[in-house]
């Protein structure tokens, strides 16, 4: 068993600290994986993309960075960003861009991984839809049973070029202090209940137990609450259903991939090596907002 552990990679205008979401996954003994993994937003800012390799589940050790890995992403607008080395096996653009519905974008990964003079090429691709928008966000406490819940209710709209076939949203929570290394987090998919029109109208998304004593330090008033809206690409919203559905945590969007999940990167060139991740191209809605009280109290 191999044991991977990822970057949670908040936006770059989010100002909570980023964290780390450790996920055990059965991989074939002995045989060490690339992981890939990157996402294109609709934000105008650096956007990372991290190569690490697998570690056996019996190590102490975090996984190790790939450092040396020659990195572009080009566009179906003939568009070419070049990313350099930023940290920790993570790679940034050299210049802001900003993802644009109906693009579709291309990651290249080059790198000589056994050191043999010859590289290893990865690929994958993925197109934006246009995104979904959330306008506002509330915290409704509720009874179920004897137990006191917060619900999670939302306000906006779906994109006007929305069809039958749409694969369905993201959605993810973030909870916690602004110095909180680990924030508590959830994400859910949601599809037929938003086939019937473009409007989002108090629509009840995350059912939360604000007095899990697991959670007592993220629910504390005066935490800062961020919720998205991802708008995935069909093949980027299978393999968001399959990594909820292999892991049993509270995973974020940014959070790692079990191996198991459906990946987009290929290789096509140099000596056959293991790779798991997801390259994405997703537009995204956020709103932030601060936590006023505990239900219940």
């Amino acid at each position: 068993m191999i044991r991977i552990s990822f970057p949670i990679l908040l936006a770059a205008t989010c100002i909570m600290a980023s964290c780390k979401d450790t996920i055990e996954v059965d991989f074939r003994e002995g045989k060490e994986y690339i992981v890939i993994g990157g996402r294109i937003t609709n934000e105008n800012f650096y956007h990372p993309i991290t190569i690490t390799r697998s570690t056996h589940i019996t190590s102490t050790e975090a996984p190790q960075t790939v450092t040396n890995a020659r990195v572009k992403v080009t566009d179906s607008n003939g568009n070419v960003y070049n990313y350099q080395h930023y940290a920790q096996g993570e790679y940034e653009s050299l210049t802001y861009y900003e993802g644009e519905p109906g693009v579709t974008y291309n990651m290249e990964v080059k790198v000589d991984l056994d050191n043999d003079g010859i590289y290893e090429i990865f690929t994958a691709s993925d197109i934006m839809r246009s995104n979904a928008e959330v306008d506002r966000i509330k915290l409704e406490p509720y009874k179920l049973l004897s137990k006191e819940l917060t619900m999670v209710l939302i306000w906006g709209r779906l994109p006007e070029t929305k069809r039958e076939n749409d694969p369905g949203y993201c959605f993810n929570i973030i909870v916690g202090s602004l110095d909180d290394y680990k924030p508590y987090s959830d994400m859910m998919l949601m599809n037929e209940e938003l086939n019937d029109n473009l409007m989002l109208d108090s629509l009840p998304t995350f059912s939360i137990d604000l007095n899990n004593k697991e959670y007592e330090d993220k629910f504390e008033a005066g935490n800062l609450v961020e919720f998205k809206i991802l708008s995935p690409s069909e093949q980027y919203y299978d393999f968001l259903r399959a990594s909820k559905e292999n892991t049993t945590s509270n995973i974020p969007v940014y959070g790692g991939p079990p191996a198991n999940s459906s990946t987009n990167i290929r290789q096509t060139g140099g000596t056959k090596t293991p790779v798991t991740g997801f390259f994405a191209a997703c537009s995204e809605s956020k709103i932030y907002t601060i936590l006023e009280r505990q239900s219940g109290k």
